[in-house]
């Protein structure tokens, strides 16, 4: 049937639609590219120049809509979320694409709430 229809068969891991298809969780190495998709994606130039609100309006509307796409797909390691979440809190409260800690205002988690 696969013949017919001219499908390769490949063996897994694969990557379909930016995914990468395993048979078990996906490791925080297989997960790097997508990190590295959001960090590349950081206004870093124009991060000073805007005020928080346009800030936060970056980082819930592009930094956060990228990992979306494959974070609905299988549930990723905690250390690729936390990478995720020091590259939107850097680009938030100082502007600069990684953070050291002492320049949130707020509290995080309470900042990411609804």
């Amino acid at each position: 049937m696969i013949t017919q229809l001219g499908c390769p068969v490949v063996e897994l891991p694969i990557t379909y639609l930016g995914i990468p298809l395993t048979l078990c969780r996906p490791s925080a190495a297989q997960l790097q590219p997508l990190v590295d998709s959001v960090a590349a994606r950081l206004p870093t130039w124009k991060a000073w120049l805007m005020n928080k609100a346009g800030r936060l309006a970056i980082v819930n509307s592009v930094l956060s809509a990228i990992p979306v796409h494959q974070l609905l797909a299988f549930a990723p390691p905690k250390k690729t979320l936390k990478q995720l979440e020091k590259i939107q809190r850097g680009f938030l409260w100082p502007g600069h694409a990684v953070d050291n800690g002492g320049n949130c205002h707020v509290n995080w988690r309470h900042a990411c709430r609804p």
